[in-house]
């Protein structure tokens, strides 16, 4: 909505189609009631961003639903206890893919697995039947004894991967075997306890949980908004910048009939400045407005795509500070311009000296207010 509007444009824009100038403060009864009957534009786009933003928390949280059924965490948390060994693989293909195994018999094999230059789990074994089920087991603080009895571990059931084939082709030569041969008597389901780590499924967990209670409440805050969009956080701060008097109605009435600059997200009319986005709005009364500045930063997603992003920042009375982001760094100038031309009494630009300055402006209108 890229539109800039010339001198006498924006001269002719402050008068009315009847040929009198629009006081805001001052709507007849008709106007007030047709304002009442039909929904304004600002409760109505209101509800508009309401619905987009529940639909985006909505479909977050159907995300976050999928992620906690695919991951397995009551097995994670409850393995599935396996009497043997020698099970791993009749409960492999059971789906039972966490167990909690006492170890008894195992022999070690003489091969350990080395992450990070240190020994992070040593490979045993379990002979029952001639048949061979390897277990990978997690080095402790003590140093793992040859042979392991009456251990009890958490574990996970995995296939044979790269290193433990590595290991298995190694172990096949001490020997004197091949490792065909050795497979051939061997489980091909490894009960590896270097690859069960609960904390990190509890952190997920937690994690998890809290983004789907975020995501609740922000539906049922949208919710809330569409039903009453007069509790919107903008509609609030406009109502505390105006000193809690009702003038959404003004504003939809000069956006209709005083619009003097209008350039990407942002409106500016005779008494009121508005910034329209995607997924929010904002109105400030131009008497309100204290400082005006522009913020840029250097957006880049992936390195794929990279541009400036502009924001038009506006410090109001109370501290309050209205960003409108997302424009182009020609729409912010513009908008810029005209109130540095058009509005002698709000500081313009950024500098510690503005910011300074913009900061007891603030404190002596709050002073004001308050005497």
């Amino acid at each position: 909505m890229k539109n800039t509007k010339s001198a006498k444009q924006m001269n002719s824009s402050k008068i009315s189609k009847s040929g009198r100038t629009l006081k805001p403060g001052k709507l007849s009864k008709s106007e007030k009631k047709s304002t009442e009957k039909k929904d304004n534009y600002i409760y109505s786009y209101i509800r508009k961003i309401s619905v987009r933003l529940g639909i985006v928390h909505a479909i977050a949280l159907c995300v976050i639903i999928a992620l906690m059924v695919i991951i397995p965490f009551n097995q994670i948390f409850s393995p599935h206890e396996m009497l043997f060994v020698e099970d791993a693989a009749s409960e492999y293909k059971s789906g039972n893919e966490y167990v909690e195994v006492t170890l008894n018999g195992l022999k070690y094999t003489g091969y350990d697995l080395i992450r990070h230059k240190e020994v992070y789990g040593s490979y045993y074994y379990s002979l029952v039947d001639d048949k061979a089920t390897f277990v990978l087991v997690r080095k402790g603080i003590s140093e793992l004894p040859e042979e392991i009895n009456n251990y009890t571990v958490r574990a996970k059931l995995v296939e044979l991967d790269d290193e433990d084939t590595a290991m298995l082709k190694k172990f096949a030569k001490d020997l004197n075997w091949n490792y065909k041969g050795l497979m051939m008597v061997s489980s091909q389901i490894i009960v590896d306890e270097t690859e069960y780590n609960a904390s990190v499924y509890y952190y997920l967990f937690a994690i998890l949980i809290l983004i789907m209670v975020y995501c609740i409440a922000r539906i049922v805050l949208q919710i809330i908004y569409y039903i009453f969009p007069w509790f919107h956080g903008s509609v609030r701060m406009f109502s505390r910048l105006t000193g809690g008097r009702k003038g959404i109605e003004y504003v939809c009435r000069e956006m209709e009939q005083e619009i003097l600059l209008e350039s990407g997200n942002i409106i500016l009319t005779k008494n009121y400045f508005v910034s329209i986005s995607r997924y929010n709005i904002e109105m400030v009364p131009v008497r309100k407005v204290i400082w005006v500045y522009q913020h840029s930063t250097w957006n880049r997603f992936f390195s794929l795509r990279e541009k400036y992003i502009y924001t038009l920042n506006l410090y109001c009375d109370h501290g309050i500070t209205v960003e409108s982001s997302r424009n182009t760094g020609e729409d912010v100038s513009l908008v810029i311009n005209y109130i540095k031309d058009k509005y002698e009494n709000i500081i313009v630009g950024y500098s510690k000296e503005n910011k300074n300055l913009a900061e007891e402006t603030e404190e002596e209108r709050s002073g004001s207010y308050k005497g």
